[in-house]
């Protein structure tokens, strides 16, 4: 070893580093700085969404969403769900290839875990649907407590989205012919004449409510307002006080 590499050596040794190391300790650097940036925080969502939740017979499927800027693989979460209005029943995997478990362990609290080696689908397009037997033919955002959530193994913020305060669950629905609603196709409003108290929901073709639970007055006809919608087909809801539901599908042009 020559005297100039000794001292080449003293030096880098003074300042902490080694010359061949240096380039690796930059790489390693970067690495972490790129880790700490693709942390899963606050602002990465699993939306539990009541508001496209679709009803059969007594069923209610509730579709489960995320939004994230970050690669996801790994999905899990849970809830106390009450089980005197509620009764898992099974999961709907839409993307059709999530290796997961969901159970209820005896008791209120529902979880469910999940990953694939493919990334999951962000907002709009849902990942999973939960799918509940409702034991009361009405489900509300009291049914759902304590949500917790985990996007690739770390915490994150899960939502429940519902504009309403219920959402009536029936086996009794009639799809029914009759002009309850006017005029159609419409353009600016909808008059809807209702002969008993009940509540109103209209969903686009992607089945997401644009209008959710409102309120009919009795006897009377009721004026809507549907300008700001774009136009389309929509499926227009009534549920009765008895839990009777009627539908009808009217056009906006």
């Amino acid at each position: 070893m020559t005297l100039i590499t000794i001292a080449l050596l003293c030096f880098f040794m003074k300042q902490g580093t080694h010359p061949e190391s240096t380039s690796v300790d930059l790489q390693v650097q970067n690495q972490l700085t790129y880790n700490s940036m693709v942390e899963i925080d606050s602002l990465d969502l699993i939306i539990f969404n009541l508001d496209q939740a679709s009803i059969e017979g007594t069923v209610i499927q509730i579709p489960v969403f995320i939004f994230s800027d970050e690669q996801i693989n790994a999905l899990d979460f849970s809830l106390l769900m009450d089980t005197l209005s509620l009764d898992y029943e099974s999961i709907v995997d839409h993307v059709g290839d999530i290796q997961y478990a969901a159970h209820q362990a005896g008791d209120s609290k529902f979880r469910f875990t999940s990953n694939s080696f493919s990334p999951y689908p962000m907002v709009p397009q849902k990942v999973i649907s939960v799918r509940f037997n409702s034991l009361k033919g009405i489900v509300t955002r009291d049914d759902f407590q304590m949500l917790v959530g985990y996007l690739n193994g770390e915490r994150c913020t899960i939502e429940l989205q519902m504009q309403g305060d219920e959402i009536f669950v029936s086996s009794k629905e009639i799809e029914t012919s009759d002009l309850f609603i006017s005029p159609n196709p419409a353009t600016d409003f909808i008059y809807v004449e209702s002969d008993e108290e009940g509540n109103l929901d209209m969903f686009d073709l992607q089945g997401k409510a644009v209008i959710s639970a409102y309120r009919l007055s009795t006897n009377d006809i009721n004026s809507i307002d549907v300008q700001s919608f774009p136009r389309g087909t929509y499926t227009v809801r009534i549920v009765g006080k008895d839990h009777t539901i009627k539908t009808q599908k009217i056009v906006l042009q």
